[in-house]
């Protein structure tokens, strides 16, 4: 017991002494000791920025004491300046009423301004602010353990070929008409490790709308729950990472592709990869997937998902050339798997089970419909209980032309297990 109180002890002087060292350390600047109020009233912008001014020579720490900051205008960092608070719960920024933002952040992040943190502060929109944090053309931007109240239209917008910006351990309430997170035009950064809730579009939205921008992205380990739209969505990605999120309750898909609505259909979703996701209760609302490749996607590899209760299929698939394997696709209102499209898909090992909840015997393990040249191969499907669920364990209808299916299980299904009424389709080994 004493060895416990004296290391409790040493622990609290340790985090007193480091709490002294900051305050007293030469690189970091108090912004109440440049006239920062904190109070929530008035206009802070002035005095923040003056410490901002302080810290720029030295790339050092602006430090926010627990308080409200109230902003007039944006705070705008120099690059490799940190921004500091207590903690996310404890140091706010908020919007002053002597200023109009419009269409602006409360910190922006611009070029050359490379190398910014932004670290333990929260933000309050008050109903009016655009974007929480702005980071735009710039490089390895990091925003960590920051708390956003719901009121803005995005919480973090990266955009103007920003590159390496990382969003991690963020708490976003939600927003108020755009996304939590936007990464549009920007390659090679990251949204990780965090809870986004209640956008009023989609928790993660990825976007190119100039030609060569949007590559490498990683969404990973995030809780994104009660999206309006998408948990997720790419739209004219490439090589986007999507793994080990949990994402549920979305009004629409949970993860969707497409092609980009600016630059047009010759610029598709492509080659994303899909991992290890934790889908659940998707698309109620709007009667969307799990997962949606539509046509303008081309090349995902969508691997080890568990998708379920889906407002529709758990997974519908398009577009070219898509790899689906090793995925639990269970409980959903439609289809499990449905190919609806597209040609060259790979559908392999596979668990489809227990899908057609709401229409029993109406809806299939694994369709294919429209699809050419898709090879099917080693997926179970049927029921994991008594009662068959599905109707066909594999349907293939008319307009399924030259595709191949070799070693597939589809016992347990309410009709038969695999029936093929298209033509030059090639079964082996099936039961």
């Amino acid at each position: 017991m004493i060895r416990l109180v004296r290391t409790s002890v040493l622990v609290l002087l340790c985090l007193s002494c480091a709490s002294l060292g900051l305050a007293q350390s030469a690189d970091v600047f108090n912004v109440k000791s440049f006239g920062a109020r904190g109070d929530g009233t008035g206009d802070d912008a002035p005095a923040i920025s003056a410490a901002l001014a302080a810290a720029a020579p030295v790339h050092g720490t602006v430090y926010f004491p627990p308080g409200t900051y109230a902003l007039a205008n944006p705070l705008t960092p120099a690059a490799s300046v940190t921004l500091l608070g207590s903690s996310r719960r404890s140091s706010f920024l908020t919007l002053s009423r002597l200023g109009t933002f419009g269409n602006r952040g409360l910190i922006e992040v611009r070029a050359p301004a490379d190398r910014v943190q932004i670290r333990d502060l929260g933000f309050v929109g008050a109903g009016s602010g655009y974007q929480a944090i702005a980071i735009l053309g710039v490089q390895d931007t990091r925003v960590e353990r920051c708390w956003f109240d719901g009121d803005f239209w995005w919480a973090v917008f990266v955009g103007s070929s920003s590159r390496g910006a990382r969003i991690a351990d963020i708490i976003s309430e939600g927003t108020l008409g755009a996304h939590s997170v936007e990464i549009n035009d920007s390659s090679y950064c990251e949204v990780a490790d965090s809870h986004l809730k209640n956008s009023r579009s989609n928790g993660v939205e990825i976007y190119q709308r100039t030609a060569g921008e949007c590559v490498g992205n990683r969404i990973v380990r995030n809780n994104i729950d009660t999206a309006q739209y998408s948990g997720v969505a790419l739209i004219g990605d490439r090589q986007s990472i999507v793994a080990d999120n949990t994402i549920h309750d979305s009004g629409g898909n949970a993860i969707r592709g497409l092609y980009s609505e600016v630059l047009g259909s010759g610029y598709p979703s492509t080659a994303a990869v899909i991992s290890g996701n934790v889908l659940v209760g998707n698309g109620i609302v709007g009667g969307e997937h799990g997962i949606s490749l539509p046509p303008g996607t081309v090349a995902w590899t969508v691997k080890g998902n568990s998708v379920t209760a889906s407002g529709n299929c758990g997974i519908y698939v398009a577009g070219i050339a898509h790899t689906l394997s090793g995925n639990t696709v269970f409980g959903n209102q439609g289809h499990g798997i449905y190919a609806s499209g597209g040609s060259g898909h790979v559908i392999s090992s596979n668990v489809v089970v227990d899908n057609s909840v709401v229409w029993p015997g109406a809806r299939d393990g694994i369709r294919v419909d429209t699809t050419t040249g898709a090879t099917i191969t080693g997926n179970r499907t049927g029921s994991s209980g008594a009662t068959a669920q599905q109707g066909y364990g594999i349907l293939l209808l008319s307009n399924a032309i030259n595709n191949i299916l070799t070693g597939n299980t589809t016992v347990g299904n309410m009709y038969s297990g695999l029936t093929s009424l298209g033509s030059g389709n090639t079964l082996t080994g099936n039961r």
